[in-house]
């Protein structure tokens, strides 16, 4: 075994000690190793090498060595697993998973929720704000407790502020919690020990977590004792309430709300005031009232935002008021400033006239809305028109248009676009039975667009296009839509698509098929009644 450089073998069997000098020599050689390994494995074929040469100057072997590095192997193994499986657990994307943190506030909520510690001294070195994040971010994580003590152990420390606060009601609304944990909190810095006092930030944000749970009682009685006690209040405040006035359709109290809000004093209304009106009457469908709330805003001499403004337009649409509609939009159009109407505004325009019967006023605007303004249109723009057209009688005439403005524009063909040009095509009553082919006809124009643009039709597609077919009398054209429909796994029939059908075999008078039919009807019915 020349392994020692320099001393031959004989010298090295002379020196006292020789199997200790043999584990020198090997332990030379070894670290020799380490420029071509990783210092770790260096480490441990170290180690190995003297378990080795203990084995061999007891007189057991080298297998007990072997087991040994075995071992290891495999408790190494088992840790990088462990290791890869928790870095995979921290990717799986569940809320109540914290990873090993990176930032500061990753930290502090890794410390409090997965380690379970709370360490004074460490949480003392950390700035305020970073706390009252990680009092928002513990909420988040579905820990409201900690949060809570994390809270008043700032409180107690005088390290706590008004936005501490705040980030405890979002971090309770974030946990789903009652809004009554959130006024005991808010009650408990009111009444002890804290080194500042709630303001209005505090006080929104207290009435905000009464608005997940629709809790308008709760949140009146609220109002009513800041009012009393004489807290700070502003209209923050009161637009919260009256937003939750809207989510639960109480449209008396949202006024009510409004009117003592605008007679304070003190306070002021402004925008966002109105457009939680306006999402009341959204709620409870009462958009007659949309003339009330322009009143309103016209008294403060409020301009409405681009938010407001498309919420008052929508509101005159759905009443069918296509002038006022559109005096919304020219004022916002002359006030606004940077912010002009979008593509929305004006399609809401377009459904007002929609819904007035006005086709020529509708093309119109559409006109102005492309011609003078230069906003291109998009397939809301094309259903409005051809509404339009449908309840003003236009017909074939608004579908052609709106085919030619699709290609023109380059406007995406959808299964609502396509719908409602069906059905404009049907252009009711009819003057002669010419009519009625030439709107098949132009009906199955549409089908075949949209079939070959890729768009799978609806049911009110099918329905639409077997009503222009049927009144054409076309009796195998509806039968092969109807076997179209039931051979599509993704449509079924409803009650209209069986009476179009059945209206269908009456008028050309087939009988049997009728019969037959009314048979199928009937079993549809028994199978889908509820």
């Amino acid at each position: 075994m020349g392994c020692c450089r320099g001393m031959p073998l004989s010298h090295a069997a002379s020196v006292p000690n020789s199997k200790g000098l043999v584990g020198i020599y090997q332990l030379s050689s070894l670290w020799c190793c380490l420029s071509r390994r990783r210092v770790e494995r260096g480490v441990l074929a170290v180690q190995h090498g003297l378990n080795k040469d203990n084995h061999v100057s007891s007189g057991r072997g080298g297998d007990d060595a072997r087991d040994v590095a075995s071992r290891e192997r495999i408790e190494h193994k088992k840790k990088k697993k462990k290791a890869t499986t928790k870095k995979h657990e921290s990717r799986s994307g569940d809320v109540n998973t914290v990873t090993v943190p990176v930032s500061r506030q990753g930290m502090i909520v890794h410390h409090l929720v997965e380690l379970g510690e709370f360490d004074e001294e460490f949480l003392e070195q950390q700035p305020v704000n970073t706390l009252n994040w990680c009092i928002r971010i513990l909420g988040k994580y579905k820990r409201p407790d900690v949060a809570e003590q994390l809270f008043h152990w700032m409180r107690l420390k005088a390290m706590a502020n008004e936005h501490s606060l705040l980030k405890l009601f979002e971090g309770l609304e974030a946990a789903r919690c009652p809004p009554a944990r959130a006024v005991r909190a808010w009650r408990n810095v009111s009444r002890m020990q804290c080194p500042f006092t709630p303001g209005c930030l505090s006080t929104a944000g207290l009435l905000k977590t009464f608005r997940p749970s629709k809790d308008l009682k709760g949140a009146l009685r609220i109002l009513k004792e800041v009012k009393m006690r004489g807290l700070p209040l502003n209209e923050y405040g009161y637009n919260i309430v009256i937003r939750i006035a809207a989510d639960c359709g109480d449209v008396e109290t949202a006024l009510a709300l409004e009117e003592e809000l605008r007679l304070d004093g003190n306070l002021q209304v402004d925008v966002r005031t109105y457009s939680a009106l306006m999402h009341a009457l959204a709620s409870t469908q009462k958009w007659s009232q949309t003339r009330t709330v322009d009143g309103l805003l016209r008294r403060v001499d409020l301009r409405p935002d681009a938010t407001l403004a498309l919420q008052l337009i929508s509101g005159y649409a759905r009443c069918g008021w296509p002038a006022a509609a559109e005096a919304i939009l020219d004022e916002f159009s002359e006030n606004s400033g940077r912010d002009r109407p979008n593509r929305s505004h004006w399609n809401a325009l377009l459904y007002a006239y929609a819904t007035a019967r006005q086709y020529n006023g509708c093309l119109m605007a559409y006109k102005r809305m492309t011609q003078e303004v230069g906003i291109r249109p998009d397939s809301y723009t094309m259903v409005a028109l051809l509404k339009a057209g449908r309840r003003s009688q236009a017909g074939r005439t608004a579908v052609s248009f709106v085919l030619h403005q699709v290609q023109e524009h380059d406007v995406a063909i959808t299964v609502e676009l396509a719908s409602s040009a069906i059905a404009c095509c049907r252009t009711v009553p009819y003057v002669s039975k010419d009519e009625a082919v030439k709107s098949r006809d132009l009906a199955d124009s549409v089908w075949d667009l949209m079939i070959d643009t890729g768009v799978e039709p609806n049911r009110i597609a099918y329905n639409t296009l077997m009503a222009a077919r049927s009144d054409a009398g076309d009796l195998n054209g509806v039968k092969e839509l109807f076997d179209s429909l039931e051979k599509n796994p993704h449509v079924y029939p409803d009650e209209a698509t069986w009476n179009i059908l059945l209206k269908t075999y009456e008028r050309e008078g087939d009988w049997k098929a009728l019969e037959s039919t009314a048979v199928l009807r009937d079993t549809w019915r028994t199978l889908h009644d509820p």
